[in-house]
């Protein structure tokens, strides 16, 4: 109808979308995982430990400690990450937190096939509260879907998104918009790698674990512990974009 008024309301990355959801209990969360960190090893460690026995998680002596990485993304081939992952555990000795789902299962063929060369921690299904906990106890996230994503981005920590796949990989579209918009917060030099490793990341014309598998790893491994400051100061801008549902409430208050 001609009379009724459409407006086009969106989340996003960006001050010209609506911003992200930013609840208080994730805010809370994130500074006090934020001053865990500050405090040095022991305390991320000793706040990783009381993490866990919350969760009922099982970590061997040491654990705590290590390179902690999240893994939650669609049926890929994760055989090259495996390798890249080999290597880094040889310098930052590596812990991964394998979510399950449609990754679990190639994730951990690949890390079987390598010679189990790191540790790997299969998690139950958790509620989202304690998965965004993980997410923020972690130092480098694998992440699927827009949820895990936009916590992971809030977080301040090293990602890499595993987009939903589309037909005739529309999906790529929306993956460099994102990869080029945190891009923004690396040096020049980097800039250009880090597009890279997300674009190739997500290039498969199915999910299966036969699919990907061309993406530079290790390069995108260098990014994510040697930059660390971008993704934080990434995370800190979606803050200053503003919480999502104010936004919202603010609009609808404009037009009504």
């Amino acid at each position: 109808s001609a009379l009724v008024e459409k407006f086009l309301f969106m989340p996003g990355f960006t001050p010209a979308s609506g911003g992200l959801i930013l609840d208080r209990d994730f805010i809370k969360a994130k500074r006090l995982w934020d001053a865990a960190r500050s405090g040095g090893l022991d305390a991320l460690a000793q706040a990783r430990t009381d993490l866990a026995g919350r969760l009922g998680l099982l970590l061997e002596p040491g654990w705590a400690g290590l390179t902690w990485l999240t893994v939650f993304s669609y049926e890929r081939d994760y055989r090259l990450s495996a390798a890249a992952l080999a290597e880094l555990s040889s310098r930052s000795p590596v812990l991964a937190l394998v979510a399950p789902g449609r990754s679990s299962q190639p994730f951990l063929d690949a890390w079987e096939a390598a010679g189990r060369p790191f540790p790997a921690l299969p998690l139950p299904f958790l509620p989202q509260e304690d998965w965004d906990q993980l997410i923020l106890a972690g130092d480098i996230n694998i992440v699927r879907g827009e949820e895990s994503l936009a916590r992971a981005a809030l977080a301040g920590r090293p990602f890499i998104w595993h987009a939903y796949l589309q037909d005739g990989g529309h999906h790529q579209v929306k993956v460099q918009a994102l990869a080029e918009r945190l891009a923004a917060f690396f040096e020049p030099a980097d800039r250009a790698t880090l597009v890279r490793c997300f674009l190739d990341f997500n290039e498969r014309e199915r999910d299966a674990p036969d699919q990907g598998g061309g993406e530079d790893m290790a390069a995108f491994l260098d990014l994510a512990l040697g930059k660390r400051d971008a993704f934080s100061s990434f995370g800190l801008s979606l803050e200053q974009n503003g919480d999502l549902a104010a936004h919202l409430m603010t609009r609808l208050r404009k037009i009504m």
